[in-house]
């Protein structure tokens, strides 16, 4: 083989394995970025659930409705990220 063959080969290997590292690191970023919004989205359904649990002899009936309709649209947004593939719950996350 010509060794100017293998010069060239190592040096187009070296590349294509720097772009898919890049590549390996964006999709990580974006995975992470999916967690943490799913993390929140749950927190955020469990936390107005239990105000509203809590506070239902204390708040008018407005706020219970209020509180209520959150702690659904979280559950629901949650949902969603851990439901439908992991490129809707990314497109919604960056919105």
């Amino acid at each position: 083989m010509n060794p100017d063959f293998k010069e060239k080969t190592k040096v187009f290997l070296a590349k294509r394995l720097k772009e898919y590292e890049k590549k390996i690191i964006k999709i990580k970023r974006k995975r992470k970025t999916v967690k943490v919004a799913f993390v929140f989205y749950i927190s955020l359904s469990i936390l107005s659930s239990t105000v509203c649990a809590s506070l239902t002899a204390l708040i008018p009936l407005v706020a219970i409705s209020d509180l209520t309709g959150g702690g659904a649209l979280a559950a629901a947004v949650s949902l969603k990220f851990n439901l439908k593939d992991k490129k809707t719950g990314v497109k919604l996350c960056c919105l």
